[in-house]
């Protein structure tokens, strides 16, 4: 009975299996979520940028300091600036 029961589990798995390799492939560049794709196949830039912005320079970033972790009770090393105010008091 067992192996009946098996032998039929793996028929039924069978058919459904062909029945997923029966759709047709649809090869695309790309996926829209509402009606047409909005950049063709071949688009130069995204409409927000600029392709003819200057290249190079510098990029300076604000930074209070290093730091190794954003764990606040490390022994050795940094702990992250203000890292304890990502900890909520029981008491106030």
């Amino acid at each position: 009975m067992l192996e009946l029961k098996k032998l039929v589990t793996m028929a039924v798995m069978a058919a459904l299996s062909t029945v997923s390799l029966a759709n047709d492939i649809i090869s695309s560049h790309g996926i829209a979520m509402h009606g047409d794709m909005k950049y063709a196949k071949d688009f130069s830039h995204f409409e927000y940028t600029n392709p003819e912005a200057p290249k190079g320079g510098t990029a300076t970033l604000a930074v209070a300091g290093t730091f190794d972790s954003f764990n606040p009770d490390i022994v050795k090393g940094d702990a992250s600036a203000y890292v304890a105010l990502t900890y909520d008091t029981l008491m106030v």
